[in-house]
């Protein structure tokens, strides 16, 4: 991998938290997932949860493309599943422990979806692309 293919690589695994922060700083998104939101905030939670869906959307759509390239490493694909499975459980527990404290808030829902998403995507690309590598290479072997 070069450079800057790296850095996306192991930049990808905050991209969650970044969404996370980034829906924290909209003020809307802080009201709770059961809290009646007021009418004059409720277009500010729409536009929020529309704009942390589009970045979580793209995320998934740049990690597919990465993890779906045939020139990337079966080792990187393993990695970057291990890695997204246990960054959505950790995700996950986060949000049923902010939903036990009587916080959970908007801000946390999308991005956690989404690294949920991306971690399913994640584990499947990278089993079909070790098996196929171990075909092909079973092929060429002449087995």
């Amino acid at each position: 991998m070069d450079g800057l293919k790296l850095m996306l690589h192991y930049l990808s695994y905050v991209v969650p938290l970044i969404l996370m922060i980034f829906g924290f700083l909209i003020p809307a998104l802080r009201y709770e997932v059961f809290q009646v939101v007021p009418a004059d905030q409720q277009g500010q939670l729409y536009l929020g949860l529309l704009l942390v869906t589009i970045f979580g959307i793209a995320w998934i759509i740049a990690d597919f493309f990465i993890i779906s390239n045939a020139l990337t490493e079966v080792s990187k694909l393993r990695e970057n599943a291990i890695v997204s499975v246990m960054l959505a459980i950790g995700l996950f527990g986060f949000m049923v422990h902010m939903y036990d404290v009587r916080a959970f808030g908007w801000w946390i829902v999308v991005p956690v979806i989404t690294c949920v998403v991306d971690a399913l995507i994640t584990v499947d690309r990278a089993i079909n692309a070790a098996a196929l590598k171990r075909l092909l290479q079973e092929e060429r072997d002449g087995h």
